[in-house]
């Protein structure tokens, strides 16, 4: 159960990318991409799959939709992982 206690600036958010998801409590959708991919690496390592992007939709009580998406090599870069955001940079850049 997720729990959200009152004058609590952060929020749950629902992360997923590739063939896993995760839920993680952050301040804002760039907050919450960080803190999702930076969960799958250190849980999975070097086995962790990524594709381009990385959806980010905050879980409202209403029935509210608010999708973001965050191109990938961003978000390693945002984490540190600089040398994965340059190869899938130069992925990107060769099939376009």
């Amino acid at each position: 159960m997720l729990i959200k206690l009152d004058g609590e600036v952060e929020s749950f958010y629902l992360c997923t990318s590739s063939d896993w998801t995760t839920i993680v409590l952050a301040e804002n959708e760039s907050e919450a991409a960080s803190k999702a991919l930076r969960f799958i690496y250190d849980s999975y390592g070097e086995t962790s799959n990524i594709a381009f992007a990385l959806r980010v939709k905050k879980i409202n009580e209403g029935v509210e939709i608010n999708d973001f998406l965050f191109k990938m090599d961003e978000i390693l870069a945002d984490i540190g992982q600089y040398k994965d955001a340059k190869a899938l940079r130069e992925i990107m850049k060769n099939i376009k």
